[in-house]
């Protein structure tokens, strides 16, 4: 199992914990990566490891972040600002994931002049919010 699909199994065990009902497909996916019986706590730790220690490529950091946000706790927050603020700097396609993971955590990341376009191909929209979102932290 490669990180990217390993992260994304993770997220099903987040989802899980916040109470959705799993499919089949899920929960299989769950018990074949062995994490059906791990507590979610641990696989978060493990992935914000992960995140931080600088060995994953842009896919697996973005989907890393993207597991991540599906327990959305708020306490995230500083650790997908600290990871954008990287991101941004390499112009990386996980910028678009982390903005995303913070507005599903409330923050006001995304301009109001975006016409409703929210997607991973709006890059230089997605660039300047991210510019001017942190702009506002420093």
């Amino acid at each position: 199992m490669s990180k990217t699909e390993y992260f994304y199994t993770a997220s099903y065990v987040f989802e899980r914990a916040r109470g959705r009902v799993m499919d089949t497909y899920e929960l299989n996916s769950i018990a074949e990566a062995g994490l059906d019986q791990r507590d979610p706590e641990d696989i978060r730790s493990e992935i914000e490891e992960q995140l931080t220690s600088g060995n994953l490529n842009a896919d697996e950091r973005s989907t890393a972040c993207f597991a991540l946000g599906k327990t959305l706790d708020s306490s995230l927050v500083p650790l997908f600002q600290q990871q954008l603020r990287l991101e941004l700097k390499a112009k990386s396609s996980a910028v678009y994931q982390l903005l995303i993971c913070l507005s599903d955590l409330d923050e006001n990341v995304f301009g109001v002049d975006r016409d409703g376009s929210f997607s991973a191909m709006d890059v230089e929209l997605n660039l300047r919010d991210a510019e001017a979102y942190l702009g506002d932290k420093v």
